[in-house]
């Protein structure tokens, strides 16, 4: 708790004072077609100067850092802040609680994902001698943001950033088909869950996406969070949910992929194609010319010879950017990991833990004051500049000389003000107490 106080000398003026695409039917539950493409990537490019200015500056260090190949994570991990949305009507009433808590639990199935550390690795022993050694660990962290909330969104400083109907689905970032965007929620990634129309399980803004835009990510409630571990149970959400194939939450690792500049495995193409970027391919990912949407014959995979093949080489269906089932997803290749990590760090986040994501030092109360010369029946502004988050705030204001008379003596008001409505100078006294 900390205080700070002010004394205005007030002179009563006579004149007028001084006084911020995936998609997935409902009966298709064994297809997925992602709409996050090159060919999207492209015409943000044309249309969208933000966007093209956003691709051009992260340009020198993403290829620089991807020559050098492997992040090396000894110096720790790259952390991201993360804020979760829940579009207004998707959590059923009564289960916030819960949703919160579905949203920490995918969270926490994306870093496993990032860690190289998926536990459907598991499925797959005879694929060691293949692609073993390509499974890449990113040395990029997430972290669910707790503090530094922008207000009006229902959350108070300590809570996890997961808003429940406070975000404007129809605000559609620009260049993109179902991606919200909100520019006060700039400098996270950002992740939309909605019940989204058409089919559509998911989307990212950008092969690679603009991290200060308030922008970021989009997927359906039946595929976010995860069956598995899902604390709601079946009525996580309002939307009508069916099938298994994609309900272990990869969609999100997918749609993030994206959003770090990763492409398609099969680069949106056919043999040719290459995975990223337009002109230079990732050494480490076989080419293919089949997506496999879908596909969920990995548990009958006993050799590497056995994998479906196209391009007359192995195909990694089970890489998180195909579109396989989630059931046969359980990686990303040490070279798409160098991708994301060198994006991460051209978007400017480092290894220090942000200040999004721990316990501030105590606040430190300040404010100030719009001008001290004001004329009967006209008020004194004042606005907090305390540091540091605080939650709570307790103004008084007194009189401690002339014959001035004020409207109120208190307030709990961030930003309140007070009126003169008798006299003609004197001094007041404002105290500031904040926690």
């Amino acid at each position: 708790m900390q205080k700070l106080l002010l004394l205005l000398c007030l002179m009563l003026l006579s004149n007028i004072g001084f006084c911020q695409k995936t998609m997935v039917g409902p009966t298709q539950d064994n297809i997925r077609n992602c709409s996050t493409t090159e060919l999207q990537h492209e015409h943000m490019l044309k249309v969208n100067p933000e966007y093209r200015a956003w691709q051009e500056k992260i340009s020198q260090v993403d290829r620089a850092r991807i020559k050098k190949r492997s992040p090396d994570c000894s110096g720790g991990k790259i952390i991201i802040p993360v804020a979760i949305h829940y579009e207004a009507g998707v959590v059923a009433a009564g289960q916030e609680a819960c949703m919160v808590s579905n949203a920490q639990i995918q969270l926490a199935a994306v870093q496993s994902e990032f860690d190289g550390l998926d536990p459907q690795i598991d499925d797959f022993p005879e694929l060691i001698s293949c692609f073993g050694t390509s499974i890449g660990e990113s040395c990029i962290e997430f972290c669910l943001a707790t503090f530094g909330h922008p207000t009006g969104y229902g959350l108070t400083e300590g809570e996890p950033a997961v808003t429940i109907g406070t975000i404007d689905f129809t605000n559609i970032n620009p260049g993109s088909s179902a991606v919200p965007i909100d520019p006060n929620w700039g400098g996270y990634l950002n992740i939309y869950v909605g019940n989204l129309s058409g089919g559509l399980l998911g989307e990212s803004a950008g092969i690679g996406g603009d991290f200060s835009s308030g922008a970021g990510v989009v997927v359906n409630a039946c595929q976010f969070g995860s069956s598995l571990a899902n604390p709601c149970g079946s009525s996580n959400n309002t939307a009508t949910c069916s099938g298994s194939t994609y309900d272990e939450g990869n969609t999100l690792g997918h749609e993030i992929g994206h959003y770090l500049k990763l492409r398609h495995i099969w680069g949106d193409g056919g043999c040719t194609a290459n995975d990223f970027p337009v002109d230079q391919a990732l050494d480490d990912t076989p080419d293919m010319d089949n997506n496999y949407s879908g596909y969920l014959g990995c548990g009958a995979v006993t050799s590497c010879a056995d994998l479906p093949e196209g391009c007359s080489t192995d195909d990694m269906y089970m890489n998180y950017m195909s579109y396989a089932g989630d059931g046969c997803m359980y990686m990303f290749t040490s070279g798409q990991s160098d991708v994301m990590y060198a994006y991460a760090q051209a978007a400017g986040f480092t290894t220090d833990l942000p200040a999004k994501c721990q316990m501030p030092d105590p606040p430190t109360a300040a404010f100030s004051a719009s001008d001290g010369n004001i004329c009967l029946n006209q008020c004194i502004e004042l606005s907090d500049q305390s540091l540091n988050f605080p939650v709570t705030w307790s103004w008084t204001f007194s009189v401690t000389s002339g014959d001035l008379v004020l409207n109120t003596a208190t307030s709990n008001n961030p930003n309140p003000n007070f009126c003169i409505t008798a006299g003609t100078s004197g001094m007041v006294k404002i105290d500031l107490t904040i926690g």
